[in-house]
């Protein structure tokens, strides 16, 4: 059967059709498929979402141009963040994160109303896997709005406030933690934190009250001994473990926190 779906995947050669979009994303998540056929399949999902989403404004009305359907989208948006947290392949997983922020710049939220709470009840779990998809998903909408003013980001505001707390307490959490599994989990809502704040300190995102503990997190971070594995003598060797970039990071926070 995968043999059969990878023969047409590469005879399609992405075409507009309704229901493909559907059909690939049913693919990538599919355990039975072997990863050739989940990358082949992923490359063409995100590629199709980027091209078919929404019409180009830039042509004119009269010029033709396929968008996907509405049951496509729907399908699609109800889907794609548990493809994000279910699959293991990094190819994969950064490819169908890459589709969301392009879906969540469209839609997000008036078409995408229910993605803050599938994202709260996965950050809830004790699955790594679905914890690290809930991060992303939050990292990658937090860049959509990274350079956008203060008055555009309510719609930012307004899906992080609730979890905030939640992000703080995994990561309290997770600091003692030395796994590889850990440290990239505390690297992402590092990293989702510096978005929010590197250009302004909105109060309303991180009260006072929450903002020490925060600030905290992130000194405990860089005062935590760093593995036996990695050889902080040899700044290149350092930068390639990501219990460096987990400190580089709360460095970045820190810094830009007191710059302020």
């Amino acid at each position: 059967m995968n043999e059969g779906l990878g023969w047409g995947l590469d005879e399609l050669q992405c075409l507009p059709l309704v229901g493909f979009a559907p059909t690939l994303l049913r693919i990538i998540v599919d355990p039975t498929s072997d990863a050739t056929l989940g990358i082949t399949a992923v490359t063409y999902f995100k590629n199709t979402v980027t091209k078919h989403w929404k019409r180009d404004e830039d042509l004119a009305e009269t010029e033709h141009q396929f968008v996907l359907s509405e049951e496509d989208k729907t399908f699609v948006r109800e889907v794609i963040v548990d493809a994000i947290c279910n699959t293991t392949n990094f190819t994969v997983r950064s490819q169908l994160c890459y589709a969301l922020q392009t879906l969540a710049r469209c839609d997000f939220p008036d078409q995408w109303a229910s993605l803050p709470a599938k994202v709260a009840l996965l950050m809830h779990t004790d699955n790594a896997n679905h914890m690290l998809g809930a991060f992303l998903v939050l990292y990658k909408i937090s860049k959509i709005y990274e350079y956008k003013r203060t008055t555009e980001r309510k719609v930012l505001l307004d899906m992080m406030q609730p979890l905030m707390p939640i992000l703080f307490e995994r990561l309290v959490h997770l600091i003692p933690n030395d796994s590889d599994e850990s440290i990239l989990l505390q690297k992402i809502i590092v990293k989702i934190l510096y978005c929010l704040t590197q250009f302004a300190l909105n109060l309303e995102f991180i009260p006072t009250e929450q903002l020490d503990g925060w600030l905290n997190a992130c000194r405990e971070i860089l005062m935590h001994p760093s593995p036996p594995s990695v050889d902080v003598s040899d700044p290149e060797e350092a930068e390639r473990h990501e219990h460096w970039k987990l400190k580089k990071w709360s460095a970045k926070v820190l810094e830009r926190t007191f710059e302020r």
